[in-house]
């Protein structure tokens, strides 16, 4: 994992605006760096995939009931995510089971609106988890199952955007793929390089 302000410095490093050994940044360069990084995320937005990841977590259902909202924790939804992290389409999903230290994963199926409207039941209860549809409602996105038991595990996987970043956050680690990682460190070391009058070699590019 890595922070804005590592990739920032990192890139910083690269272009030579401070020494390798340098760990104390500077007030500005680091606004500087930001401004660049923040920037660059949001290009990457209006251009996905490239601007997202694939994100995985698992959620313990916490009551029998055949919906859970999805959101962030000043939402008080039933499934936490990170704020800025709640999924808009499901792309994988699997039952979880434990039996002594061995967990079992499970594919199960992910539903299209169509295909969970056509369905005479909407939910078991009581009964593993053997499809999920996730209903997209402002703010809070709704995740139904077909098939559901309190304290139940589900690891759903899908594509999560890379979000811009506040200052009070600059150094927080964020759980991206090491590629975006990368990526980005790359691209803001070509950005911070022009700014700077930099030129950038082949290798930086």
């Amino acid at each position: 994992m890595a922070s804005a302000q590592s990739i920032i410095i990192a890139a910083m490093q690269e272009i030579g605006a401070i020494a390798l050994s340098e760990t104390a940044v500077p007030d500005d360069l680091i606004a500087m760096g930001l401004l660049g990084f923040n920037r660059r995320v949001s290009q990457w937005n209006t251009r996905r995939p490239f601007g997202s990841y694939e994100y995985t977590q698992v959620f313990t259902l916490p009551t029998a009931a055949n919906s859970y909202t999805i959101g962030a924790t000043a939402d008080s939804p039933a499934l936490v995510v990170t704020a800025g992290r709640a999924p808009t389409k499901i792309d994988s999903a699997k039952r979880l089971q434990t039996s002594g230290s061995v967990v079992t994963e499970t594919p199960i199926a992910v539903l299209t609106f169509q295909q969970w409207d056509a369905l005479r039941i909407p939910g078991l209860l009581n009964s593993d988890t053997i499809a999920v549809y996730l209903q997209m409602i402002p703010k809070l996105p709704k995740l139904w199952c077909y098939g559901f038991s309190a304290g139940e595990q589900l690891r759903l996987s899908w594509r999560a955007l890379i979000n811009t970043v506040l200052i009070a956050a600059i150094a927080t680690d964020i759980d991206w793929n090491e590629g975006v990682e990368e990526a980005l460190t790359s691209t803001l070391t070509v950005d911070l390089g022009i700014a700077f009058g930099k030129t950038i070699s082949a290798d930086q590019k």
